[in-house]
């Protein structure tokens, strides 16, 4: 009696495995549905130039200069401009690319905004400056370059090249994707016999 039954409950399995195999689908699908009203998707632009101070033209280079002396400077000025449809905060910062490291390692820089105020001055290698710029907004940044007095003999003849790189960002300056812009502007310096 036991046998027969587990018999049959067998040929039940067998039967609805073989139907479900054949059926391909069913009709027993679940569905939900949630609709949310009244939404808004908005997108924008994040973009700015570094332009030259007169001409207002975009910059590639910023300082190009050979025969640097101790005690020697260079004064170069960038036009920072928000040329998108939302405010954003940048970085000022630099990376040596090439040349003598000890000579770039001496250089130092200054940096000024558009009032003459005092807003860096340490070496060029560790510039990391941050600022804001609101929207439709401009700032005006001088650059001051200099060879210290007590650059030794040994950075004669030497060459140091560098980019001032200005990136911005939206909300986190580590984020990957995004809003970002990136400008790049490069420079090289060599120094005299002295």
């Amino acid at each position: 009696m036991l046998n027969l039954r587990i018999k049959l409950v067998f040929i039940c399995f067998i039967i609805t495995g073989w139907i479900l195999l054949v059926s391909e689908y069913t009709s027993a699908d679940l569905v939900a549905e949630r609709v949310v009203k009244n939404n808004s998707f908005k997108t924008t632009t994040l973009s700015f130039g570094s332009l030259n101070s007169a001409s207002f033209s975009p910059l590639s280079f910023l300082f190009t200069v050979s025969g640097f002396k101790p005690s020697g400077f260079d004064i170069k000025a960038v036009n920072i401009l928000n040329q998108g449809k939302m405010s954003f905060k940048y970085r000022i910062s630099s990376k040596i690319t090439g040349g003598d490291q000890q000579l770039c390692g001496e250089l130092r820089l200054k940096l000024f905004d558009q009032s003459f105020s005092e807003k860096y001055n340490r070496k060029l290698k560790d510039l990391n400056f941050d600022s804001q710029l609101d929207q439709n907004g401009s700032e005006f940044w001088v650059f001051y370059l200099q060879l210290p007095d007590n650059a030794g003999s040994n950075l004669q003849n030497k060459t140091c090249e560098f980019d001032l790189i200005f990136k911005s960002w939206r909300n986190y300056p580590n984020e990957e994707g995004g809003f970002s812009a990136l400008r790049v502007l490069s420079n090289n310096i060599s120094t005299a016999s002295w």
